[in-house]
């Protein structure tokens, strides 16, 4: 991580979870300061965005979400000669569902339960599972608690990004 010192940095999305968020609190563990960037750090404000702009040169890094940086590898999207991967942060609880307690007056008071029950069974060997799944990029979701977004909230406030 120090060879990213006095290098031309992008972020993806200020508010980003995978595009800012976690990557700038990793960046800082492994003891790289946004001040170590040559430059302020950018802010290119989409994932694709950011793999263009090092592509392009624009910037010399860029952080952007694996599942983005996947799909476009595999879709022949990406000149490889121009971006490689030079690190992946550790694993994090990243995106999640969430839903209105109002959905229980309208759909019944289980409904919460229900809708988790009806993710949690989605199947990759069933045809209509697997085309929901394929566009989370997901082969199954798991359950999970709001703990478990302890880490990114943290970051998020110790950044201004939440009060």
């Amino acid at each position: 991580m120090q060879a990213l010192k006095g290098r031309s940095f992008t972020f993806g999305s200020e508010s980003s979870t995978s595009g800012r968020l976690m990557p700038q609190y990793f960046l800082a563990q492994a003891q790289v300061k946004l001040e170590d960037f040559k430059g302020e750090a950018g802010f290119s404000q989409s994932h694709d965005a950011t793999l263009k702009l090092v592509e392009a040169g624009t910037y010399e890094v860029g952080v952007l979400n694996e599942q983005v940086w996947n799909s476009r590898v595999e879709a022949g999207e990406v000149d490889l000669e121009r971006v490689q991967v030079v690190w992946r942060t550790p694993a994090y609880y990243d995106y999640h569902w969430v839903v209105n307690p109002a959905v229980r007056e309208r759909y019944g008071e289980d409904f919460g339960e229900r809708l988790q029950a009806a993710l949690l069974k989605l199947d990759p060997t069933v045809p209509e599972h697997q085309e929901i799944l394929e566009l989370f990029g997901a082969s199954k979701f798991i359950p999970t608690e709001n703990s478990n977004y302890s880490q990114i909230e943290a970051v998020g406030r110790q950044i201004g990004k939440i009060n």
